[in-house]
Order: structure tokens, then C-alpha cells, then sequence
């Protein structure tokens, strides 16, 4: 057995204080690694790779005196993996591996998570379609017809030859959310106070530019506009600051209510997870 020396960070979003983290020592011996933390509450891990763990860390086991504490793993590269866990009391996690295939599971971690492996329980889907002329007669319905799930994501795009497709997250969120996805052509992503003001993502004409826009009463008050990202990226607020990626843009606090995704033509979103929480701890392990 050896004694692995390591680093602590912890992270405070927002008013909610979790406490002070105290890491004894992260003892690594095989496969097994050990953590010491005083206080209850949701903690995001950088776990190192160790002895036994697959390349995509889907073999983790992670107890407290032995039972099983809910746990999910975000991301991973060669190096590490964010690893999120729900402790409910203090004490010392023991995470080890194990024959079981298993990425743990984010619905019992956060107070607001899907990753879209129930469906779309938790999502309220409509057509925005026009009422003028003719299209009067062309049939309303509830069903979005471009609203999948693939392969563990989210599919929204343009099903009807007018309108736009539209849902939003039927949960409040909480002081931080974070959502993982990738668009094409027109799309919206919107934050909602529910009270006069949003905070909206959107490339409206399809020309090759989005916008950032935070508008009050329907009016803008502040816009930047941004270069389009290829493939998936993420979109945080934390703290009444946006963040796409690692930048954060000048665009004010915001305190976010509600969420909603909107698809013109051509236009699609796909979405890999969102989750909400309101205070976190950060503890990062360096062998």
C-alpha cells in the first residue's frame, strides 16, 4: 500500500455553504482508492486512473462503510475522470472496481438531472405552428413530430414545413445548470426567470453566427455575438454567470427559472444530459 499525496479544492456555488472538505489521505493499494470527507452534501471528484478502472471509468464501484452511494460519471480523458457523488453523511468513500459495466446513475445525484434514459418524462413538447390563411386548417397537435430519443440523446428538429418545434425542461432549475449538446442550422436555447427576463442562446437566420441575448420585458439589453461550435459543447450558469465552455461571456447575472429548446428550418438539437444543483465541492486527486 501506498500513500498518494494529493490536492484539495473545494468549490462554493452561490450562498450555500457545504463546509470545509478534509482530506486525510487517499490511500491507493491495487485497485482501490480511499477519500476522507467531513461534511455531507454533492461533490465532483477528479479521479485518477488506478490499477483495474477501464478506460472509460464504466467499472467504478463507490461505497461509504460498505453500502453503495449514488454516483455519476460526467466526462473522462486518458488521464481522469469527473466523477459526481451524492454523500449523505461524512466518512470515507472507497472507490474500487468491479465486473459490473456501469457509469452510475445522475438521477440520484442531482435535484434536477436527465439524460434521457426515461424518455422525455420531464419534458413538455408542443408545435408552435402559424393560424393564418390556410394553415388554419392544417391539424394542431400536441406530439412535436421531430422529437426523438437516440442512442441516449435528445432529438429535436423541424417536423411540419411551417412553425417551429419547441419543449421545455417542466422542473425549476436550481442556482447551477449545465447542459451538454450540439445544433445545426436555426435553433434557440432559452433561460426563463419565469418574470420578465430570459438569457437566449439562438442563430435565428441560419448565417453563420449566434447570438447571446439577455432580453428584459421582450426588449434586448445586452447581446454578443459568438462563433459557431462545431460537434458537442457545453453551456453553464453558475452563479448568475454564462459560460460556453471554458469562456465566460459578459452578458450579467441571471438567475434561471426555466429552460427551453426551440427549432426552426433547417434547424435540430441534440442533447447529451442537463442537470441542476444548487452548491457543490470540487476535490481534486493528483497522484
Amino acid at each position: 500500500m501506498r500513500v498518494v499525496d494529493s490536492k484539495i479544492l473545494l468549490a462554493v456555488i452561490g450562498s450555500a455553504v457545504i463546509g470545509a472538505v478534509l482530506m486525510v489521505s487517499s490511500l491507493v493499494s491495487g485497485n482501490s482508492l480511499s477519500i476522507h470527507i467531513t461534511h455531507p452534501g454533492i461533490y465532483r471528484l477528479r479521479v485518477p486512473k488506478f490499477d483495474g478502472v477501464n478506460r472509460d471509468f464504466s467499472n467504478l464501484k463507490i461505497t461509504e462503510r460498505g453500502k453503495e452511494i449514488p454516483f455519476w460519471v460526467e466526462s473522462f480523458d486518458d488521464e481522469s475522470a469527473k466523477v459526481w457523488v451524492n454523500l449523505k453523511e461524512p466518512g470515507r468513500i472507497s472507490i474500487t472496481t468491479t465486473n459490473r459495466m456501469y457509469r452510475g446513475k445522475g438521477l440520484d445525484v442531482f435535484p434536477v438531472f436527465d439524460d434521457f434514459s426515461n424518455g422525455l418524462k420531464l419534458w413538455r413538447v408542443k408545435n408552435d405552428l402559424p393560424q393564418v390563411g390556410k394553415l388554419r386548417r392544417m391539424p394542431r397537435t400536441r406530439e412535436c413530430m421531430g422529437v426523438s430519443v437516440k442512442g441516449g440523446h435528445l432529438i429535436l428538429e423541424n417536423g411540419r414545413p411551417f412553425g417551429k418545434c419547441w419543449m421545455e425542461l417542466e422542473k425549476d432549475l436550481l442556482r447551477t445548470v449545465k447542459i451538454r449538446l450540439k445544433v445545426y442550422g436555426r435553433f434557440e436555447l432559452s433561460f426563463s426567470d419565469r418574470k420578465s427576463s430570459r438569457l437566449v442562446l439562438e442563430n435565428p437566420f441560419d448565417k453563420g453566427g449566434w447570438e447571446v441575448k439577455l432580453l428584459v420585458s421582450g426588449k434586448t439589453v445586452k447581446k454578443e455575438e459568438i462563433k459557431p461550435i462545431d460537434g458537442w459543447f457545453y453551456i453553464k450558469l453558475a452563479n448568475g454567470k454564462f459560460y460556453l465552455e471554458d469562456r465566460k461571456l459578459n452578458i450579467g447575472g441571471f438567475s434561471p427559472k426555466r429552460l427551453s429548446l426551440s427549432v426552426g428550418i433547417p434547424g435540430r438539437i441534440e442533447v447529451d444530459y442537463v442537470y441542476s444543483l444548487n452548491s457543490y465541492g470540487e476535490v481534486i486527486l493528483e497522484k
